[in-house]
């Protein structure tokens, strides 16, 4: 009698989970707005610093890439090209403005004109209020917009989730000025790895 009534119980699971389910993407996006805007929302900071590199004197050049028709420029290098760096971010595109932090880290060219790098960086801030590292790994663009997603954080950045565009301000040989556009998000059980 049990072996009977189990499969009728087993349908009735499998309808309801059905029903729980959204079942169109308009339906997903609701849940996803809803979880990231609702009462438990996540906390967030958005800012902008400058990044000033100055190519050749912090962007140390490591190993040749395949030679190609640009050379190593500020704004192109041979595919295969590695670079350390250790720049400076600032409050304004000024190079003398307040220093609030640094990047360091390494690129590879991994396009072949030249124009795009695949780095892994560590981002050491020090703002009013905020004090420590996250950590970002992607694909730039020397001259375009590029978006990096960051992968972890330490001190206050601590479960940091979000994303960093850049973007060109200047290219003055040998220096060339970045605006970094950041956007951090903490999901709401974040708060308690800070007690």
């Amino acid at each position: 009698m049990a072996l009977s009534i189990f499969p009728i119980i087993l349908a009735i699971f499998f309808l309801l989970a059905l029903l729980a389910v959204p079942t169109s993407q308009h339906q997903l996006h609701q849940q996803n707005h809803q979880a990231h805007s609702g009462g438990g929302g996540l906390k967030s900071l958005h800012f902008t610093l400058y990044l000033q590199e100055t190519f050749n004197k912090t962007a140390y050049f490591i190993v040749k890439g395949v030679a190609g028709p640009s050379g190593i420029t500020t704004t192109s290098n041979p595919f295969g090209s590695l670079f350390a760096f250790n720049d400076p971010l600032t409050e304004t595109p000024d190079p003398s403005s307040k220093v609030i932090g640094y990047t360091e880290g390494s690129a590879v060219t991994s396009s072949f004109d030249g124009e795009r790098t695949t780095c892994i960086s560590r981002i050491t801030l020090n703002l009013k209020g905020y004090k420590g590292e996250l950590l970002n790994i992607g694909t730039a663009h020397y001259t375009q917009v590029s978006e990096l997603p960051f992968v972890g954080g330490t001190g206050d950045f601590r479960f940091v989730q979000g994303y960093l565009t850049t973007s060109v301000i200047s290219v003055k040989p040998p220096t060339t000025c970045y605006k970094l556009d950041f956007h951090l998000f903490w999901p709401p059980f974040a708060a308690l790895a800070h007690y």
